[in-house]
């Protein structure tokens, strides 16, 4: 994950500072467990923000309540439907999305 935070940071500076302000800020309070929700919601703002939309899906693993170890899709497009959509797979729902988020600012580099 450190290597796709650190192309976070340069891909997109805003949302990294947004993300390691909120760490630094709130560090000694956060459960480990919290810190990819954190992620998720700066993500989905910064992903927001741009006008884009987004899902995450979860492949079942035959549990309701599974979670580790659950592969997640986001499905990331813009509102008019055009040719940026990325399907991208991650073992949370956090790295999903921070994936998907790199590759589609990278397509439109």
């Amino acid at each position: 994950m450190k290597d796709m935070l650190d192309r976070l940071s340069q891909a997109d500076p805003n949302a990294f500072a947004t993300y390691a302000k909120l760490m630094r800020d709130c560090n000694m309070f956060i459960d480990v467990r919290i810190r990819p929700a954190i992620l998720q919601a700066v993500l989905q703002e910064a992903i927001t923000s741009r006008g884009w939309l987004w899902s995450l899906s979860a492949e079942d693993k035959g549990h309701p309540l599974s979670i580790a170890g659950t592969p997640y899709t986001c499905h990331l497009w813009d509102e008019d439907i055009n040719e940026m959509v990325m399907d991208v797979s991650g073992e949370s729902p956090a790295q999903a999305l921070l994936e998907a988020y790199l590759s589609a600012i990278e397509v439109q580099a």
